[in-house]
């Protein structure tokens, strides 16, 4: 326990700008990710057409648990 505190002093600056370049990261894709999701799921619920659509690109994107147990 010692050594992961020593590590931790020793690398702190390092470690700080890795954990806000990670936050960052990470705040740029939730507020992308609901920019274009609110929208397209207005547009869903309102439109036969667009839920068709929109559905059928999520499915093809979103890997299923099929895949993932199937490489197991």
């Amino acid at each position: 326990m010692l050594q992961l505190f020593q590590y931790f002093q020793e690398n702190a600056h390092t470690l700080g700008r890795q954990t806000l370049e990670h936050l960052g990261l990470t705040s740029a894709s939730v507020v992308l990710a609901v920019l274009l999701g609110i929208p397209l799921g207005i547009w869903c619920v309102r439109s036969p057409t667009g839920r068709k659509y929109i559905l059928g690109i999520a499915a093809c994107c979103k890997p299923s648990l099929v895949w993932h147990c199937s490489a197991l």
